[in-house]
């Protein structure tokens, strides 16, 4: 159910077209790198399952995962509502935190108001929000959400509420807000190219006369000229003049006007908006050689602050202040962007197995590799490496089981200990093991 309010004040922020100095949504998503950014950024979040974390007791450090026990986090990865999925659930979230600075959905419960059944993303293009205050400092938000079935109104504080930037806790700032001059100058560029497609020659000519021509005879000549020699389809045709008439080229061309330069620039632009890696919108751009060191960047400085806004909303909303008390959270699992590639998971193995962390068997099985029924598992070792004991004035080969005594710095022997755990002073590296405490 809604929440019915009384009184309206004027919206803490409108969407609207009219305002020039504004860039629409639909100019923005007009724009194809803008759309390849968000739909980038959006799809990468999008496939991420998010996980119901719990602290460990026992290891500090540790966690326990409750989300195979947790309805609500099936909902979110799998069924949000009965038209909508969770990879579509959340791409919406994050589209719309890009585009509006804010995402509102309407949570649903069950009738003891203490399961949620469903959650109904807004549409954010028909939602005005209005932010009150009291005081000065603390705020509250109406929202009304104006669709095909009529204006619905509900208290800010009991939706779904994922912001992306905001002062106030209740609205958002979009990608497009402070950045509206990286968007209009790619819609300039793009709306030149398109002009400059559609009149062919025109824009980059001119005909003059020494003869005056007439308002009668300047028209037909314009009329000629477009029909015979403008737009793309007449390009190279061969221009028959009358009357004396001359051809002569001026020199705003894309040569002159360095259109490819811009183009790039324009690129790096909405790259450094969206705060991605510019290789991911312009394949001419290759920041990073290593395709981990790129997903890393992508992973830490354009999609974990969106990430954590999202795991913030989810825990202040659908967690109950029991579960908040008893350390629960939800947590996107961000393993599946770090997946490396077949070089990578390679070198990997052969460092494991090179330092004696993984047996042969371990290291086959991370390559692909397949095993022969016939070959024995071991692991790599060496014994070029001794541990010394300052306290105890010992040295310790762990892997070969030698174990040295030093002495007290008094003209002691060292005593090395052999296997059956007789010591010698005679022979020091005699292979053995330090007698049992």
């Amino acid at each position: 159910e809604t929440n019915p309010t009384s009184g309206r004040v004027t919206p803490s922020f409108v969407y609207s077209s009219t305002n020039k100095n504004e860039i629409t949504v639909e100019e923005v998503l007009s724009i194809p790198a803008a759309e390849a950014a968000i739909d980038i950024i959006s799809s990468s979040i999008a496939q991420l399952p998010v996980e119901l974390h719990q602290p460990n007791p026992d290891n500090k450090n540790g966690f326990i995962d409750l989300s195979d026990s947790d309805s609500r986090v099936k909902l979110i990865n799998n069924k949000i509502n009965h038209t909508m999925n969770g990879t579509m659930f959340k791409k919406k979230v994050v589209r719309d935190m890009l585009l509006y600075g804010a995402s509102k959905s309407y949570v649903e419960y069950d009738a003891s108001q203490k399961n949620v059944v469903a959650i109904y993303p807004f549409d954010m293009k028909d939602v005005n929000t209005i932010v009150q205050t009291d005081d000065g400092f603390s705020y509250y938000g109406i929202d009304y959400l104006n669709s095909v079935a009529g204006e619905k109104v509900f208290y800010d504080e009991l939706l779904l509420s994922v912001l992306r930037d905001t002062d106030d806790g209740i609205t958002g700032r979009s990608i497009k807000d402070g950045n509206a001059s990286v968007f209009q100058t790619a819609l300039n560029q793009s709306e030149y190219e398109r002009s400059l497609m559609e009149n062919g020659a025109i824009p980059t000519s001119a005909l003059t006369s020494d003869k005056k021509i007439s308002d009668d005879q300047m028209v037909k000549l314009k009329n000629a000229m477009s029909s015979l020699y403008s737009g793309s389809k007449n390009a190279g045709k061969t221009m028959i003049l009358e009357n004396g008439l001359k051809y002569d080229r001026i020199s705003l061309d894309p040569t002159t006007l360095k259109y490819d330069e811009n183009k790039k620039a324009i690129l790096s632009d909405i790259a450094r908006v969206f705060n991605i890696p510019e290789s991911m919108i312009n394949s001419g751009a290759n920041k990073y050689n290593s395709l981990e060191q790129n997903n890393l960047w992508f992973l830490q400085f354009s999609l974990m602050p969106l990430i954590v806004n999202f795991e913030s909303a989810l825990n202040d909303t659908l967690l109950s202040q029991s579960e908040k008390d008893d350390g629960l959270y939800f947590k996107f699992n961000v393993n599946k962007l770090m997946q490396a590639t077949v070089k990578d998971n390679n070198d990997i193995a052969i460092q494991k197995f090179n330092a004696g962390l993984i047996s042969n068997f371990e290291a086959k099985k991370a390559v692909g590799e397949h095993i022969e029924e016939d070959e024995r598992e071991y692991y790599k070792v060496t014994t070029g490496t001794a541990l010394y004991s300052a306290e105890n004035n010992t040295i310790t080969n762990p892997n070969n089981g030698v174990f040295m005594d030093l002495g007290d710095n008094n003209g002691d022997k060292p005593t090395i200990y052999n296997s059956e755990g007789d010591n010698s002073n005679d022979t020091i590296g005699t292979e053995g093991v330090a007698p049992e405490s």
